[in-house]
């Protein structure tokens, strides 16, 4: 019986997330703005999220974090939802489990889910690394979970990358943006500019924020 109302609960649950994000289609249709849709379709994610990780016994030492465009709470309703699960060492045994009671629901609802598994080093090692990961850690959002563990995601990071070295962050995002605009091209005249990538885009908007 248990395994059955287990199942019954988890069938509702994702039915009234699908018909909470059917709603948000209606009342966009009917004139809500694109900025209170983006905040709306966040926080019911959010709220999703976080009433799947408080039901896990297997979070302890944990805290699910959105980056990206999630964690900036600009969440479009195509848009993938990206989350970092951040871990201590000795949660390692259990982050399967809390991995697919997160993930498995918004697969299950057909959303697109972009995800990593990380300890606090991991991020930082990686953020060295790739300049696009460290740029999505800036838009990082606790959600649920250890609020500690990202507290000292955020106190090391701007100590790694911030503190003392805001110029070399400037002079990489502008590689990046020059490198960007010759692959989709930096013409304002174009027929069918890349609206996102191209130049006066949407990714010059989120430089010019990053950046600031």
């Amino acid at each position: 019986m248990d395994i059955v109302h287990q199942t019954e609960k988890a069938a509702s649950q994702l039915s009234e997330l699908r018909t909470r994000r059917d709603i948000l289609e209606i009342l966009w249709r009917q004139g809500l703005s694109g900025r209170a849709l983006l905040q709306e379709n966040t926080a019911l994610i959010d709220s999703h999220l976080t009433t799947k990780f408080e039901a896990c016994p297997a979070t302890a030492g944990m805290a699910l974090i959105a980056v990206g465009g999630y964690g900036r709470q600009e969440l479009f309703p195509f848009s993938d939802i990206d989350l970092l699960i951040l871990h201590d060492s000795s949660s390692e045994d259990e982050l399967n489990t809390a991995a697919e009671a997160v993930l498995y629901p918004l697969w299950d609802a057909g959303l697109d889910v972009g995800h990593s598994v990380r300890t606090v080093n991991q991020c930082l090692a990686d953020a060295a690394d790739d300049f696009f990961f460290q740029v999505a850690l800036l838009d990082a959002r606790l959600i649920v979970g250890e609020a500690s563990i990202f507290a000292d995601l955020q106190q090391r990071y701007q100590q790694q990358f911030v503190l003392g070295r805001r110029k070399k962050f400037l002079n990489q995002m502008i590689a990046h943006r020059n490198h960007r605009l010759e692959a989709f091209a930096k013409h304002s005249y174009l027929l069918e500019p890349q609206i996102k990538e191209g130049r006066g885009g949407l990714r010059d908007l989120q430089a010019i924020l990053w950046t600031s």
